[in-house]
């Protein structure tokens, strides 16, 4: 009986361990993933000694994300609000190579949609200098680059077609993770106070052919992440793992190795299917 009750003690403390390692292994990998507003506000206020953070934050306050209290800056959450069916948020996603802008600039012109892409134009004068700092701050940046996004589509009308979101957020910030088993664990919760798109659409390609369409556009890349995009695959298939694995908005996945008229119609086809108001 003594033996039993160490036996089931023992059984006891090793499931214990096994969810602090788990839990554990979540949020190291999540360090540089932001699952609100708030957490990526209190990366940046400890960098706040830059100007260029204290102008990002100035730049919040105006728009009217932020506000400050005390001190402290508060999210005005619009998490209760939405994109209507009949004019949605789209947002197109995809590796360097895949389309993207040629395929936003069909469906924009086609369905008389707001363009728009992150970070927003209002910070994208920041990229270099957050590019040059930490993992965490410059994570941090493009995430609330997320909410400035949002806070600019819910001002529209119209609909809204939106190159990269949340999922190329969170894909990068994990896309040198050399760990699998930690990659496996992290949590893919989309924020719970960022509007979700109406619909995702992730284009991928296959390798020959995003190689072909790369070639001409190496020399014209920039940040140190597309150059690991264009030249490594174990990178470009974690990104892609990730893409497909967080939870949240609708998605999907679009061939794009056809014909670009071909995977128009067929992006159209899908567009007024979804969203019939679009037809008119």
């Amino acid at each position: 009986m003594l033996f039993v009750n160490y036996d089931i003690r023992s059984e006891i403390k090793v499931l214990r361990l096994s969810l602090e390692v788990s839990w554990l292994i979540r949020k190291t990998m999540s360090s540089s993933i932001f699952y609100s507003l708030e957490s990526a506000l209190a990366t940046l206020v400890q960098v706040q000694r830059y100007p260029e953070v204290q102008k990002l934050l100035n730049i919040c306050k105006e728009t009217g994300i932020l506000k400050e209290f005390n001190g402290r800056y508060l999210h005005v959450e619009t998490s209760d609000k939405c994109k209507t069916e009949s004019a949605p948020f789209i947002v197109i996603e995809g590796l360097d190579g895949t389309g993207k802008t040629t395929i936003t600039d069909k469906i924009q012109q086609k369905y008389r949609m707001r363009a728009m892409q992150t970070p927003p134009a209002e910070i994208s004068d920041f990229r270099d200098f957050f590019d040059g700092q930490s993992e965490s701050v410059k994570r941090a940046y493009y995430s609330l680059g997320n909410y400035l996004a949002v806070n600019n589509v819910l001002k529209c009308a119209e609909p809204v077609i939106m190159v990269r979101f949340w999922h190329s957020t969170a894909a990068y910030a994990l896309g040198y993770t050399t760990d699998e088993e930690k990659l496996k664990n992290v949590n893919l919760d989309w924020p719970h106070d960022l509007l979700q798109p109406n619909l995702v659409l992730l284009l991928f390609v296959s390798e020959e052919e995003r190689v072909r369409r790369h070639a001409t556009r190496l020399l014209r890349t920039n940040t140190p992440e597309e150059q690991s995009l264009a030249k490594n695959q174990i990178f470009r298939d974690r990104i892609i793992d990730v893409y497909r694995r967080i939870k949240g908005p609708r998605f999907c996945e679009i061939n794009a190795d056809a014909s670009m008229e071909e995977i128009e119609n067929r992006i159209f086809e899908m567009l007024e299917l979804n969203f019939p108001a679009l037809r008119s």
